[in-house]
Protein backbone atom coordinates (compact mmCIF):
# COMPACT_ATOMS: atom_id res chain seq x y z
CA UNK A 1 0.00 0.00 0.00
CA UNK A 2 1.20 3.43 -0.85
CA UNK A 3 0.36 6.68 1.02
CA UNK A 4 0.41 9.91 -0.32
CA UNK A 5 3.15 12.04 1.16
CA UNK A 6 1.18 15.48 3.27
CA UNK A 7 3.20 18.97 1.61
CA UNK A 8 2.76 20.59 5.08
CA UNK A 9 0.63 23.48 4.15
CA UNK A 10 -1.32 22.22 1.56
CA UNK A 11 -2.59 19.48 3.79
CA UNK A 12 -5.97 20.43 3.66
CA UNK A 13 -6.65 19.66 7.80
CA UNK A 14 -4.26 22.56 8.08
CA UNK A 15 -6.21 24.86 5.39
CA UNK A 16 -9.15 24.40 6.57
CA UNK A 17 -8.07 25.10 10.52
CA UNK A 18 -5.78 27.70 9.68
CA UNK A 19 -9.14 29.69 7.56
CA UNK A 20 -11.15 29.04 11.06
CA UNK A 21 -8.71 30.86 13.28
CA UNK A 22 -7.85 33.36 10.91
CA UNK A 23 -11.95 34.27 10.50
CA UNK A 24 -12.34 33.79 14.55
CA UNK A 25 -9.52 36.07 14.68
CA UNK A 26 -10.39 39.08 12.68
CA UNK A 27 -14.24 38.86 13.89
CA UNK A 28 -13.47 38.70 17.19
CA UNK A 29 -11.72 42.76 16.79
CA UNK A 30 -14.99 43.93 15.81
CA UNK A 31 -16.84 41.94 18.36
CA UNK A 32 -14.84 43.13 21.19
CA UNK A 33 -14.58 46.46 19.78
CA UNK A 34 -14.53 48.95 22.98
CA UNK A 35 -16.11 52.24 23.42
CA UNK A 36 -13.07 55.01 24.10
CA UNK A 37 -12.42 55.59 26.25
CA UNK A 38 -14.39 53.19 28.31
CA UNK A 39 -15.31 55.28 31.48
CA UNK A 40 -15.50 58.79 33.03
CA UNK A 41 -16.43 60.76 35.54
CA UNK A 42 -19.42 63.39 35.73
CA UNK A 43 -19.50 66.26 38.08
CA UNK A 44 -21.06 69.78 38.42
CA UNK A 45 -17.77 71.00 36.94
CA UNK A 46 -16.47 68.36 34.34
CA UNK A 47 -18.19 70.08 31.79
CA UNK A 48 -19.62 67.34 29.33
CA UNK A 49 -17.82 63.64 29.12
CA UNK A 50 -17.50 62.37 25.38
CA UNK A 51 -17.15 58.64 24.02
CA UNK A 52 -16.72 56.90 20.15
CA UNK A 53 -17.66 53.33 19.96
CA UNK A 54 -16.87 51.65 16.47
CA UNK A 55 -16.82 50.43 13.73
CA UNK A 56 -19.27 47.88 14.33
CA UNK A 57 -19.63 45.54 11.35
CA UNK A 58 -22.06 42.39 13.56
CA UNK A 59 -25.57 43.28 14.18
CA UNK A 60 -26.97 42.28 18.14
CA UNK A 61 -30.62 41.82 17.56
CA UNK A 62 -30.88 39.89 21.11
CA UNK A 63 -32.96 41.94 22.88
CA UNK A 64 -36.15 40.80 20.94
CA UNK A 65 -36.19 38.12 22.70
CA UNK A 66 -36.30 39.14 26.30
CA UNK A 67 -35.67 42.41 26.27
CA UNK A 68 -32.06 42.85 27.83
CA UNK A 69 -29.65 42.65 25.03
CA UNK A 70 -26.81 39.50 25.20
CA UNK A 71 -23.22 40.95 24.94
CA UNK A 72 -20.62 38.44 23.62
CA UNK A 73 -17.76 37.51 21.28
CA UNK A 74 -20.84 36.35 18.52
CA UNK A 75 -23.59 39.15 19.88
CA UNK A 76 -21.34 42.17 20.51
CA UNK A 77 -21.69 45.03 22.33
CA UNK A 78 -19.92 48.16 23.64
CA UNK A 79 -20.12 49.15 27.81
CA UNK A 80 -18.86 52.85 28.96
CA UNK A 81 -18.62 53.08 32.76
CA UNK A 82 -20.17 56.43 34.09
CA UNK A 83 -19.61 57.45 37.78
CA UNK A 84 -21.66 60.23 38.95
CA UNK A 85 -20.22 62.34 42.28
CA UNK A 86 -19.77 65.32 43.90
CA UNK A 87 -23.02 66.82 42.85
CA UNK A 88 -24.61 69.42 44.39
CA UNK A 89 -28.25 69.02 46.46
CA UNK A 90 -29.49 72.07 44.14
CA UNK A 91 -28.25 70.22 41.39
CA UNK A 92 -29.89 66.53 42.52
CA UNK A 93 -33.17 68.70 43.05
CA UNK A 94 -33.68 70.27 40.13
CA UNK A 95 -31.49 68.57 36.96
CA UNK A 96 -31.04 65.38 34.81
CA UNK A 97 -28.36 63.81 32.97
CA UNK A 98 -28.48 63.53 29.31
CA UNK A 99 -27.14 60.52 27.64
CA UNK A 100 -27.15 60.67 24.34
CA UNK A 101 -25.36 58.45 21.14
CA UNK A 102 -25.67 59.06 17.33
CA UNK A 103 -24.13 58.03 13.95
CA UNK A 104 -23.79 58.90 10.78
CA UNK A 105 -27.09 58.53 8.67
CA UNK A 106 -26.67 55.56 6.51
CA UNK A 107 -29.98 53.66 5.27
CA UNK A 108 -31.73 52.41 8.25
CA UNK A 109 -28.68 51.80 10.10
CA UNK A 110 -29.62 51.26 14.22
CA UNK A 111 -28.26 51.55 17.91
CA UNK A 112 -30.07 50.53 21.21
CA UNK A 113 -28.87 52.38 24.32
CA UNK A 114 -29.60 50.94 27.47
CA UNK A 115 -28.59 52.47 30.73
CA UNK A 116 -28.04 50.41 33.70
CA UNK A 117 -27.92 51.43 37.49
CA UNK A 118 -24.59 50.31 38.48
CA UNK A 119 -22.75 47.24 36.23
CA UNK A 120 -24.99 45.30 33.66
CA UNK A 121 -24.00 41.65 36.05
CA UNK A 122 -25.40 43.26 38.94
CA UNK A 123 -27.66 45.97 38.36
CA UNK A 124 -30.93 46.19 36.18
CA UNK A 125 -31.96 48.55 33.07
CA UNK A 126 -33.08 52.14 34.19
CA UNK A 127 -33.84 53.44 31.43
CA UNK A 128 -33.50 52.71 27.21
CA UNK A 129 -34.16 54.45 23.95
CA UNK A 130 -34.57 51.86 21.33
CA UNK A 131 -35.32 51.87 17.41
CA UNK A 132 -39.09 50.90 16.66
CA UNK A 133 -38.81 49.59 13.15
CA UNK A 134 -38.07 53.45 11.88
CA UNK A 135 -34.35 55.45 11.88
CA UNK A 136 -34.01 57.14 15.23
CA UNK A 137 -31.01 59.46 15.57
CA UNK A 138 -29.70 59.81 18.34
CA UNK A 139 -30.76 57.72 21.12
CA UNK A 140 -31.41 59.69 23.85
CA UNK A 141 -31.84 58.77 28.11
CA UNK A 142 -32.54 61.34 30.60
CA UNK A 143 -32.28 60.30 34.33
CA UNK A 144 -32.56 62.60 37.46
CA UNK A 145 -29.26 63.87 38.23
CA UNK A 146 -28.47 61.88 41.46
CA UNK A 147 -24.31 60.52 42.27
CA UNK A 148 -23.44 56.59 41.95
CA UNK A 149 -21.89 54.25 39.17
CA UNK A 150 -24.24 53.51 35.88
CA UNK A 151 -23.06 51.53 32.40
CA UNK A 152 -24.33 52.39 29.56
CA UNK A 153 -24.85 49.70 27.17
CA UNK A 154 -24.56 50.51 23.18
CA UNK A 155 -25.81 47.64 20.76
CA UNK A 156 -25.26 47.90 17.18
CA UNK A 157 -28.82 46.85 16.44
CA UNK A 158 -28.36 47.18 12.80
CA UNK A 159 -24.73 48.73 12.64
CA UNK A 160 -24.29 48.66 8.48
CA UNK A 161 -20.48 49.08 9.86
CA UNK A 162 -21.12 52.33 11.18
CA UNK A 163 -19.25 54.51 14.65
CA UNK A 164 -21.00 55.94 16.86
CA UNK A 165 -20.42 58.70 19.13
CA UNK A 166 -21.60 60.11 22.51
CA UNK A 167 -22.25 62.92 24.73
CA UNK A 168 -23.06 62.52 28.42
CA UNK A 169 -24.16 66.54 30.06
Amino acid sequence: MHTRPCLGIFNSRILFALALCSIGAFLSIFALAATTPSSGTLTDVSGALTFTGGPYLVANPSSQATGVPTCNAVLPCDEYALTVSGLSAATTASKYIRIEIHWPELGEAQFDLYLFEGTTATGHIIAQNLGNQTYVDPDVVLIPAVNGLYTLRIVPFNPQGLSIDGTIS
